[in-house]
């Protein structure tokens, strides 16, 4: 595959002008970063600096480290809603081995972090963002070979409180080994709410450059517990995105929305694996995005997996298979201490009085307040079990019986270097659960509004069609599905490009450069 950077390029305008760039909704819509505060001068880049500087700040300061390289071996910890801003990603320097480097908990207020090259090794995360903002940006930052755990990782000790939204934008990613960059923790009540595409009301990651090098495949992002999230116009080198459905992850429901378009993957390996997206539960959009064929590629564009039917052993509440059995679960999908205790626990550590109870529930006494113990914990609609509860294609459950929505994902024009289309493989294993044409639509080349998803300008869509298969509408870049018999109705609107909170800054992302293959 050629790696040359102008076609490249052009490849990538190619895909993000297939989405309208509404500068005027941007402009109007613009939440300015936290700078009106006071300017906070740390003395250096060093961690005591740095810290020192943040104690003096006020919410709406602006705490600036000048250039230079620091090693770092403890964290800087910051509760403030403030902008920290370096002298540059190849300026400002951080280096070291600690927990995080950046330990943020927002309680309110506008939180920013730009104008950092990161080095080293975090044994958990180089930041972490916990707690509630009012706006979030974390942007031009550098990850040179991230060879901790993870980059970033959002909510993770804030599961119970509104997720974490905001925009990650103008990153430069790179790493050596398998890593996921961007770990996202939402919150399991995303799931008693509507679908909400193309709101803000997510996570957005956009016009940034992952890579992995050395032969390593990078997970751009992983998100669970009710993760929302967005990633679009980014170049990604040697990746995937991959996130977690119920069953993998004890007290964690599944990624709830996902929307991933115009964004060119590349590959400079023989062969970048089995999918360069997952359908791992919840629903989405999938669009406009550059996918190369194997060899020198992916296999396919997405795979399928459902963790409950592949590993059924998965953990507390949902430690069955997805099959006809009908399992107990409390209604807020969460294990409790039996023995008079019904608190939420993840293990018998948890419990001052009995142990958690490993089938979740027997009657409503051993739930939590306002919960009750339900009769069926998936949908059993066939004799195979399905629906899943929180797989691919569903959606808000109902507040009474808490039985799921039909919510397929949609995918369209999605394809290799030479415009063919990259396909969705569902696994062998999940064949009885995700179905084309219920859990998930895709792309029709001839379509004729009876199965699939078409595309082109809005005067072509078909009158007649079938319910649930949708229409891209090029040229309004909107998304028709048919909800009953020959009847259209609106039913996405990608959110504005650029993310508002970013204001003008439209460069697009670099190409990769210096790659080295061995």
């Amino acid at each position: 595959m050629s790696n040359n950077s102008t076609d490249a390029e052009h490849r990538f305008e190619r895909a993000a002008r297939a989405t309208i760039i509404l500068l005027s909704v941007s402009i109007l819509c613009f939440v300015p970063s936290p700078t009106d505060g006071a300017i906070i001068n740390s003395a250096s880049c060093s961690q005591a600096a740095v810290q020192s500087a943040i104690d003096a700040a006020q919410n709406g300061d602006t705490v600036v480290i000048p250039a230079g390289s620091c090693t770092w071996n403890s964290q800087v910890s910051i509760s403030k809603g403030i902008t920290i801003q370096g002298g540059g990603e190849n300026a400002t320097v951080l280096d070291g081995n600690t927990d995080a480097f950046f330990k943020v908990n927002g309680t309110g207020g506008n939180f920013r972090l730009t104008g950092i090259g990161f080095h080293g090794s975090a044994s958990w995360g180089f930041i972490t963002l916990d707690g509630t903002f009012t706006s979030l940006r974390v942007d031009h930052l550098q990850f040179s070979d991230v060879p901790g755990t993870r980059g970033i990782i959002v909510g993770y000790n804030s599961r119970d409180l509104p997720a974490i939204k905001g925009v990650f934008d103008h990153l430069t990613v790179s790493c050596s080994s398998w890593k996921i960059f961007l770990a996202q923790y939402g919150n399991n009540n995303a799931w008693l709410a509507p679908d909400d595409y193309g709101s803000d009301n997510a996570i957005y990651v956009e016009d940034s450059t992952f890579t992995g090098t050395s032969g390593a495949t990078l997970d751009v992002l992983d998100g669970e517990c009710g993760a929302r999230f967005v990633i679009r116009h980014n170049r990604i080198t040697n990746g995937l995105i991959s996130y977690h459905d119920t069953g993998s992850t004890p007290q964690c429901r599944s990624t709830r929305i996902a929307e991933i378009y115009a964004n060119e993957f590349s590959c400079t390996t023989s062969d970048c694996g089995w999918g360069a997206i997952s359908f791992r539960g919840g629903t989405g959009v999938y669009f406009n995005n550059v996918i190369p064929k194997y060899p020198d590629g992916y296999e396919n564009g997405a795979t399928t997996e459902i963790y409950r039917v592949s590993y059924p052993a998965g953990g507390k509440p949902w430690t069955h298979a997805c099959d006809n059995v009908a399992d107990r679960v409390c209604s807020d999908f969460r294990s409790h201490c039996n023995g008079g205790d019904n608190r939420a626990c993840a293990g018998d550590y948890d419990c001052p009085v009995g142990t958690c109870s490993v089938d979740a529930c027997t009657k409503d006494s051993e739930c939590g307040s306002g919960a009750t113990c339900l009769s069926k914990f998936d949908g059993q609609l066939d004799s195979s079990g399905w629906p899943c509860r929180d797989q691919t294609g569903r959606g808000q459950d109902d507040p009474v019986t808490h039985a799921q929505a039909s919510s397929p994902a949609y995918w369209w024009n999605n394809t290799d270097f030479s415009n063919n289309p990259m396909q969705v493989l569902v696994a062998d294993a999940d064949a009885n659960y995700i179905k084309p044409e219920r859990d998930y639509y895709e792309y029709k080349a001839n379509f004729n509004g009876t199965s699939g998803v078409g595309m082109g300008p809005r005067a072509l869509r078909p009158t007649s069609c079938t319910a649930g298969v949708g229409f891209w509408a090029a040229d309004e870049n909107r998304l028709y599905k048919c909800t009953a018999a020959n009847t259209w109705n609106l039913y996405y609107t990608p959110y504005p490009y650029p993310h508002p909170l970013t204001g003008s800054d439209t460069t697009p992302p670099a190409s990769p450069k210096s790659l080295r293959i061995r």
